[in-house]
């Protein structure tokens, strides 16, 4: 019985030194700037209408606009690295 106990503690022993699997080393990667770029192109084409509304010092503000510099609006987006630890 004790030399199941030591076998057993063994086999865990090595196996919890095992590196890690080429599974584990793949590491995972979302193109938010080509997503962005897509989204873009397809928001010029069909050239939505997009209600804004701004409020500065209590003040509210609304507009109705139908062209807008997607790039620009979309900016944040392309700029937010997701990909970084």
């Amino acid at each position: 019985m004790k030399k199941l106990v030591y076998v057993l503690w063994i086999m865990f022993g090595i196996s919890a030194c095992q590196s890690e699997s080429a599974e584990m080393k793949v590491k995972k990667y979302y193109d938010l700037k080509g997503l962005m770029e897509k989204q873009i192109d397809a928001l010029k084409l069909e050239k939505p209408k997009v209600q804004k509304d701004i409020s500065v010092n209590q003040v509210a503000e609304n507009q109705t606009v139908d062209s807008l510099d997607w790039a620009k609006e979309l900016e944040f987006f392309i700029q937010a690295d997701l990909n970084k630890p």
